[in-house]
């Protein structure tokens, strides 16, 4: 794995990047791989049409229990503060 990100907006239910069966959900975290090839020298996975996987998994919040496996994690959400620039997570391991 490369790197992981979130999409989420203002408005419960409408965070999520795609859609499924035409909903969206709160929020939608991708996780992004590249197909690694040590046969070809200076494989560049972004040349090829086959070279990222991104799994992309629905988020949505419920009133009823928290999530504490997931809380070290959102812990770090005060810190988005700039659109495209890059925190550690700190703690997370």
């Amino acid at each position: 794995m490369i790197q992981f990100h979130f999409h989420w907006g203002s408005v419960r239910g409408q965070g999520a990047e795609h859609l499924i069966g035409g909903e969206s959900s709160d929020a939608e975290l991708h996780f992004v791989h590249a197909k690694k090839c040590p046969d070809i020298p200076d494989y560049n996975p972004l040349e090829h049409s086959d070279g990222l996987a991104v799994l992309g998994v629905r988020l949505v919040e419920m009133d009823w229990r928290e999530n504490t496996s997931f809380k070290t994690l959102t812990d770090h959400f005060k810190n988005l503060a700039e659109i495209g620039k890059e925190y550690p997570c700190i703690g997370m391991y």
